[in-house]
């Protein structure tokens, strides 16, 4: 794979398997096994996005936080081009289909309209079916050069669950936390769009207003956020700013993750009654999709979410996507967003 982490994952026989590389690029960690807990080394943590889960999230129902047996780490990854055998599809499936989306959103806006919340993030889930099984970490060798973040995450030989998130849930080192707020889409050429959409801009707002709300009593003072600029992908941008501030004393990472997750970027706003919307409308449970990934050390800890991800399951693969539904929403618009948020994806496969 030409890549000594994903060298070192794929010769070892021990399960489960982890990966980590944060945004900035100069931090990746791999490790495998469980170990015994020890503050002095990365606790690879997540949590579903919610309690349902489905069969094809069972391999996941480990036990957070788990410190692999064994870790490799580097502070600055060197990646190679990969020659890796791209799966071949037989077959893909929508969930939902494009009419039961367009259906799913107007009830969304109607829902808006009187009042019950201000915003909600509603996913699709396309499966694709593999002539044979995938084989997960050369799929995601593939994603990675492309990306500077990335986690891998494979309990088992049949399952992983990967991706390369631009959303960052918090960072903290020592008492300094950091959370991106992050919203809207469009094309890396239409960014000039996008910071002047009403609609966008409102999104982006209520993510902002409400993860500074969230963050202010953990705080031992309002939280600084930076102007509203472009986070970019490879292919996409987004609205961005990043809060930050000095947490108080007794604020432990299991709490930020209860406090934060999730937010309007990828739940709604209300928080209940946007989930509520979501449980009983997504034909799906999201596992892992949307929800907090990645490790706690004892002077810090760094979690991403988990969107523009994928689940494998033998020789099925589920791709997700998801937008933000507020007063003004565009259901065709809205379909075309989530699809080229998985034009990354299918790209990996023939």
């Amino acid at each position: 794979m030409a890549d000594a982490l994903l060298d070192w994952l794929n010769a070892t026989p021990l399960f489960p398997k982890f990966y980590w590389k944060n945004r900035e690029g100069d931090l990746a960690f791999a490790g495998c096994g469980i170990g015994q807990p020890d503050a002095s080394k990365p606790a690879f943590t997540w949590r579903p996005f919610c309690s349902k889960l489905s069969p094809e999230w069972a391999d996941f129902s480990l036990p957070s936080p788990i410190t692999p047996r064994f870790i490799m780490r580097m502070e600055k990854e060197e990646i190679s081009p990969s020659d890796v055998e791209r799966p071949q599809i037989q077959r893909l499936i929508s969930s939902p289909d494009r009419k039961a989306w367009i259906d799913h959103i107007q009830n969304a806006l109607q829902a808006i309209r009187n009042r019950e919340f201000k915003k909600v993030v509603l996913a699709r889930r396309v499966q694709i079916d593999c002539t044979a099984p995938i084989d997960a970490l050369g799929l995601f060798s593939l994603l990675k050069r492309s990306e500077q973040s990335a986690f891998f995450f494979q309990p088992t030989p049949e399952s992983a669950f990967l991706g390369a998130s631009p959303e960052r849930l918090y960072r903290r080192i020592g008492k300094l936390i950091e959370c991106d707020a992050l919203a809207g889409t469009r094309p890396k050429a239409d960014g000039c769009e996008l910071l002047q959409s009403k609609k966008d801009l409102h999104e982006f707002n209520i993510v902002k207003e409400t993860i500074s709300e969230a963050l202010s009593p953990l705080c031992l003072s309002a939280p600084a956020s930076t102007p509203t600029t472009l986070a970019e992908t490879p292919t996409l941008c987004h609205l961005y700013s990043k809060l930050s501030g000095h947490l108080r004393e007794g604020i432990d990472d299991l709490s930020l993750l209860k406090t934060l997750h999730p937010t309007p970027a990828v739940g709604g706003h209300p928080r209940k009654a946007a989930a509520a919307f979501l449980a009983k409308t997504e034909p799906f449970a999201r596992g892992l999709f949307a929800a907090p990934i990645g490790y706690i050390e004892k002077d810090r800890a760094d979690f991403t979410v988990g969107i523009r991800s994928c689940l494998v399951k033998g020789s099925q693969a589920y791709l997700y996507a998801g937008t933000g539904i507020v007063d003004g929403s565009d259901p065709e618009a809205e379909w075309e967003e989530s699809e080229q948020k998985l034009i990354q994806w299918r790209s990996l496969f023939l």
